[in-house]
């Protein structure tokens, strides 16, 4: 078995090799193609405001909302409307290394400190959790509600867009976070 890790802007180049089928047999091809689209200035403004609008209703709406449907979007050109569960197939079908997505938790981070191994978030095509625990829940439950180990409220699976948002770790680290939402913003053409 073979698998293959990232975190932050990592899982932004992971996410769209798993819409490609086997990407393994051209890479060479898809990486240029994605060297291309991270050079164009162009990037769906309008399709993030409706995102970021839609998720503003929610109850949950916090700043990686934002985060997701602007900077990412800024910075990958392209909103991903997929689920991690749709990457299920190609994963079970062993031409592909296994993804394995991260994120640094910022509660556990601010109280813990960088190296502690509980600061990792995990999400693969088949469970999101934190891995020095063993919790886990199924990919397409998380963001869902529980009680006592129960689920109470089965929310929409997250789009991959909003998950980018969520590995990316500069929300771990606001002053980081606020600088590179004021650079992103300064480069919105006019």
């Amino acid at each position: 078995v073979t698998y293959i890790t990232g975190c932050s802007g990592g899982t932004w180049c992971m996410t769209p090799l798993y819409d490609k089928g086997d990407w393994t047999q051209n890479l060479d091809s898809i990486a240029e193609e994605m060297l291309d689209k991270f050079a164009n200035l162009n990037f769906d403004v309008k399709g993030g405001l409706e995102k970021l609008i839609a998720a503003a209703e929610q109850d949950n709406y916090s700043l990686t909302h934002f985060w997701a449907y602007i900077i990412v979007n800024f910075i990958v050109k392209e909103l991903n409307e997929n689920r991690i569960t749709s990457q299920r197939a190609i994963c079970e079908s062993g031409s592909v290394p296994y993804p394995i997505y991260s994120a640094a938790d910022k509660q556990r981070l601010d109280t813990k400190g960088r190296n502690d191994p509980g600061t990792w978030f995990q999400n693969t095509p088949h469970e999101a959790g934190y891995p020095l625990i063993g919790a886990f829940v199924n990919s397409e439950y998380f963001d869902c509600k529980y009680s006592s180990n129960e689920l109470v409220e089965k929310e929409p699976e997250l789009d991959l867009s909003y998950l980018e948002g969520v590995w990316s770790s500069a929300l771990a680290d606001p002053e980081q976070a606020i600088k590179m939402v004021i650079g992103s913003i300064s480069q919105f053409p006019k």
